[in-house]
């Protein structure tokens, strides 16, 4: 058993370097020339569409059915789904505010 204030540490592996010493993880002083993601932090792509043994062919996590499963962009820029968009919701911005020929009142 461990008394109470006993240095624990928890070892940081790298599962992508399965051989790589993390011992002189901390030890370096941060400069813009060696700044690397901590171990684990990054995942690697997932390649989708690459047959059913990849865990991600067929449908690509899409599921079979709906606007979101088919080819292409599933609605264009501003949609809300049939509900009155905010561009059209507002009214048209008329005039020049900061344009030439306008001076800047200052408080």
């Amino acid at each position: 058993a461990t008394k109470n204030g006993s240095n624990l540490s928890m070892k940081i592996y790298d599962w992508k370097r399965r051989t790589a010493d993390e011992s002189a993880l901390h030890e370096e002083e941060f400069t813009l020339g060696n700044l690397r993601p901590a171990p684990g932090a990054r995942r690697r792509k997932n390649r989708k569409g690459r047959g059913i043994a990849a865990g991600q062919g067929a449908t690509c996590g899409f599921g079979m059915r709906g606007q979101k499963s088919r080819a292409g962009r599933p609605t264009r820029p501003g949609f809300e789904g049939g509900q009155q968009p905010l561009y059209r919701r507002l009214p048209k911005f008329v005039g020049r505010p900061t344009g030439p020929g306008h001076e800047k009142e200052i408080f």
